[in-house]
């Protein structure tokens, strides 16, 4: 497996660690919740000065100081659960997206392989059909998660066939190009497999919370929805 790492559109910091991703979460966590105590202390601290500088230290004032604490604390709990989803959700889109630039290097395949297949093998109407069909998915707009589950399912038929065909036909096999573009085929065929492990995970995770207490109530206040599952088996 290869790992890339590029500078990418978005100025948002990401972390490289031989860590394990709990353990690096655990860590800045920690460090947030001392903050976070931190801030809790000095809210109550200035409201009771406030109250103080404007009428003395009465009972009522320290009533209502003590009604800042829950106040403070609901904000918080709305802010860290509200930024988990966010951030859950934006994990599922970069996924996602990973995904369509290998959907895109397969659409530059995807005409090579057929003027290859017309040149070689006139008579694999199966194999013609098949790649005729890969290429008319890339001609449309806005495929979702059911649309590139059939589109790769598609994709390993044909390419088991092409990986057979060229076995079978000398003239096929010796060719250069047909090898190279059927081996690069089948080498973006595992680079989904990873990717779509991952989207899964980072799906299963996000529509579990969204219908969990209390993150079910801010997700239908911020209108989360859920995502669908990449359900294709390449492997």
């Amino acid at each position: 497996d290869t790992l890339y790492i590029t500078e990418g559109e978005s100025n948002e910091p990401f972390i490289v660690s031989n860590y394990k991703e709990y353990e690096v979460m655990l860590r800045k966590a920690r460090k947030g919740m001392s903050l976070l105590n931190l801030g809790f202390m000095g809210a109550m601290l200035s409201s009771l000065m406030l109250f103080g500088a404007y009428g003395g230290f009465a009972a009522t004032d320290y009533i209502l100081s003590a009604l800042v604490a829950p106040i403070y604390m609901i904000a918080i709990l709305l802010i860290i659960h509200y930024n988990d989803l966010f951030f859950l959700r934006q994990r599922i889109e970069r996924n996602w997206g990973n995904i369509e630039v290998s959907l895109q290097k397969r659409g530059s395949l995807i005409p090579k392989l057929e003027r290859l297949v017309k040149d070689f093998m006139a008579y694999e109407k199966e194999v013609q059909e098949g790649l005729i069909e890969m290429r008319a998915f890339f001609q449309t707009e806005g495929n979702d998660t059911s649309d590139v589950d059939q589109y790769l399912q598609l994709e390993k038929k044909t390419v088991s066939r092409l990986i057979a065909l060229k076995e079978s036909y000398p003239e096929l096999k010796s060719g250069e190009l047909a090898g190279k573009l059927i081996d690069k085929l089948a080498e973006l065929e595992n680079e989904i497999a990873l990717m779509r492990e991952g989207y899964n995970d980072s799906v299963t995770t996000y529509n579990t919370r969204i219908e969990s207490f209390p993150d079910l109530f801010i997700a239908r206040m911020f209108r989360f929805e859920r995502w669908d599952l990449l359900n294709c088996k390449l492997q």
